[in-house]
């Protein structure tokens, strides 16, 4: 299967508010990535690695962004309240969010026919 690459946070769904996003957004608050970093190109492993480290600074807080330290739980808000009005601006609503597909960003939905084989979703554990 040919490699997926990442749209590059700005260009991603309702400007980033998605799954990915999030990572996104987190890394930034951590410090893990620069600021402007997009992550444009970057292949699903480079995620996976990225999660790994935002998961492990999470931890340290019982991930809870209420105890974070003052400096990043003010981060925290900012960045994701301007992701929020950014989304919502978009036409974003919470429902968008209930029914987004883990693969949104990576797989269109037209062609998730061609990557999911059609007996991995008869079995009653999987499902779409």
């Amino acid at each position: 299967m040919r490699q997926q690459n990442y749209s590059g946070y700005n260009d991603d769904m309702w400007g980033g508010f998605t799954e990915i996003g999030r990572i996104i957004r987190d890394a930034k608050v951590f410090g893990l990535i620069p600021q402007d970093e997009q992550c444009k190109d970057w292949p699903r492993h480079k995620f996976e690695q990225l999660w790994d480290q935002v998961v492990n600074e999470w931890d340290k807080y019982g991930s809870m962004p209420g105890n974070l330290p003052k400096e990043l739980r003010e981060k925290h808000a900012n960045i994701h309240a301007v992701a929020l009005e950014k989304a919502k601006a978009m036409g974003w609503t919470p429902e968008e969010w209930l029914t987004a597909s883990d693969f949104d960003g990576w797989i269109k939905e037209e062609d998730l026919d061609s990557v999911v084989p059609p007996e991995w979703l008869q079995r009653s554990e999987h499902h779409r």
